[in-house]
């Protein structure tokens, strides 16, 4: 029976017994990961509610791409097996669930990248400018790979042959891109202004974003099999593997972040207090906002020093401290 808008001349591809066997291992060790991610996210969403008495919204996020990755593995699997035929309905669904996919794993990532960014409206550029870039390639891939998934013609196969191919490369630089930006940051200002223990956090990043282009290129290259739909099976396990790198590294920095924070109490610095929102700066137990070290007054400084060497040492100083307070509040709001 035939699907809607499927026209008279569609022919399936027949799966062969090879075929079906790689979709189904790939199925299962999304599910395995899928599995680690679903009790990572339970202790996260446990921790958070905890500290903090509301879910966040990298909370959120990592809940959707979850159920958005596991809709799509079962669905394709049962497209492969032949259990749901090709129908308008089906192929729409499955872009759909993928556009979801795509852009909440984005802007997980630059939720990660918006803990150095002390500017709100910067962040806010950031994602939209995410979302429009990765838009517009969505919009482009329903006007073409439906049309091309129901054989309405052989142009837009065709097309979709390398269009498909092109915009997974375009994802993929979007993805580094981040990550690229995020490790700056950290180098810049984290690792540069003293704070060596976020070193670790830099080179686990870099380990974990080969691994994240490796996964992007393993989507291009299952592009490969004679059945143009088997590729999309490819894309859970991916998507899933990704998550449990962002997950990791959120947990990674909670512990850098307490780590840092307990050794500036051992200093006799003041320690990391209930932080409000993700942009805000420590907020005392008084309700008032506090920037360390203080700013200093005009004239001298008490140590001999004129006012404006105090002021630019002052300003170094505070902004290194924002750094180390954004990437504290992980250990308040996601640990």
């Amino acid at each position: 029976m035939t699907g809607t808008l499927i026209p008279p001349w569609y022919e399936g591809y027949r799966v062969s017994r090879a075929e079906m066997s790689v979709v189904s291992i790939v199925w299962g060790i999304s599910l395995g990961c899928s599995m680690f991610c679903v009790a990572t996210a339970i202790s996260q969403t446990l921790n958070t509610w905890a500290r903090c008495g509301r879910t966040t919204e990298y909370i959120f996020l990592i809940w959707i791409e979850i159920i958005v990755c596991t809709v799509i593995g079962v669905i394709s699997w049962l497209y492969m097996r032949s259990t749901i035929g090709p129908s308008f309905e089906f192929f729409f669904l499955t872009l759909c669930l993928w556009v979801v996919q795509i852009q909440v794993l984005l802007q997980i990532i630059i939720n990660r990248i918006a803990l150095l960014l002390p500017d709100p409206r910067r962040v806010s550029k950031i994602k939209w400018t995410v979302v429009a870039y990765v838009g517009i390639i969505n919009v482009s891939v329903f006007c073409i790979w439906i049309p091309a998934q129901l054989q309405r013609s052989q142009t837009f196969i065709h097309v979709n042959h390398y269009w498909d191919r092109m915009e997974k490369v375009l994802f993929l630089l979007i993805d580094a891109g981040l990550n690229f930006y995020f490790m700056w940051l950290v180098r810049k200002n984290l690792i540069a202004n003293g704070l060596s223990k976020y070193k670790i956090l830099f080179w686990t990043n870099v380990a974990l974003d080969g691994i994240s282009i490796f996964l992007d290129l393993a989507i291009i290259l299952s592009m490969s099999f004679k059945n143009p739909f088997i590729y999309v099976q490819f894309h859970p396990l991916a998507y899933i593997i990704k998550l449990a790198i962002e997950m990791s590294l959120a947990d990674l920095i909670a512990k850098v972040a307490r780590a840092s924070s307990a050794a500036r109490v051992r200093g006799g610095l003041d320690g990391i207090e209930g932080i409000s929102s993700s942009y805000d700066l420590p907020i005392s137990p008084g309700g008032t906002a506090h920037q360390y070290p203080p700013k200093s007054s005009g004239g001298s400084s008490r140590y001999g020093g004129s006012a404006a060497t105090t002021t630019n040492n002052t300003t170094a100083a505070t902004d290194n401290s924002n750094c180390r307070y954004r990437m504290a509040k992980v250990s308040n709001q996601q640990q």
